[in-house]
């Protein structure tokens, strides 16, 4: 098991707490890949969050446990984990973590067909596509 979420429920409101243990044993993406690495752990700190109809940070027990996991599992430095994770939408945070990328990182990124990878940025196949086109990298 790679994250346990646990939803814990008080008499006036919900909170969920999530454990994230390491990155997805089931996804090859992100282990291949740091920008999937790091869509699958804002991917399931919102899948916790939204078993509370709640918002970032507010709907978690321990909001710090995902920042830290950003930072160990996906390089990220703090303010860049808390950035990410503060930015108010999907395009937000993946404009954020694309920016983060080095020039391998994003060859890496538009190297693989994402129509058959697990892929936890909405549209990224298309963006994809058209940058490994304009990038000219081979597209596996």
């Amino acid at each position: 098991m790679s994250y346990e979420i646990t939803v814990n429920k008080y008499e006036c409101y919900a909170m969920a707490f999530i454990e994230i243990f390491q990155l997805s044993e089931f996804s090859k993406s992100v282990r291949v890949c740091r920008l999937q690495g790091i869509g699958w752990i804002v991917d399931a700190a919102m899948l916790a969050l939204e078993s509370v109809n709640e918002a970032w940070p507010d709907g978690l027990e321990n909001p710090e446990h995902v920042i830290e996991r950003l930072m160990t599992l996906c390089l990220l430095s703090k303010d860049e984990a808390e950035t990410i994770m503060n930015l108010g939408t999907v395009q937000e945070r993946f404009s954020y973590a694309w920016s983060l990328l080095d020039d391998k990182e994003k060859r890496t990124a538009v190297s693989f067909d994402w129509r058959g990878w697990d892929n936890y940025w909405p549209g990224f196949q298309d963006y994809s596509g058209i940058l490994s086109s304009v990038m000219g990298v081979d597209v596996y």
